[in-house]
């Protein structure tokens, strides 16, 4: 879960949402004993934030840009701990 700090408020969101979205996000703001816009704000920041870093982009001078292709050509051999986690059953098989 992301950690959401609480900012002063200074601005509103209008919605309009269908009886069964709003009486399921009371029912979970409820068993998180927190208020529906406590619960909204965090989702939809948490979400907010996961688009836009999907988007962001990293600028690299060309000596680093070079580096990085080459560690990704060559990758260093696989070491103890690499093994040792692909030897696992993944947690969704």
């Amino acid at each position: 879960m992301t950690a959401f700090r609480k900012e002063p408020s200074g601005t509103t969101i209008t919605m309009r949402l269908s009886v069964a979205a709003k009486r399921r996000l009371e029912q979970a703001a409820a068993v998180q004993g927190r208020s529906v816009s406590a619960l909204v704000l965090e989702a939809a920041d948490a979400r907010a934030a996961d688009i836009l870093l999907d988007r962001t982009v990293f600028k690299l001078s060309d000596e680093a840009m070079d580096a990085f292709l080459e560690m990704l050509d060559n990758p260093p051999p696989p070491n103890e701990k690499l093994r040792a986690a692909f030897a696992k059953k993944p947690i969704w098989q």
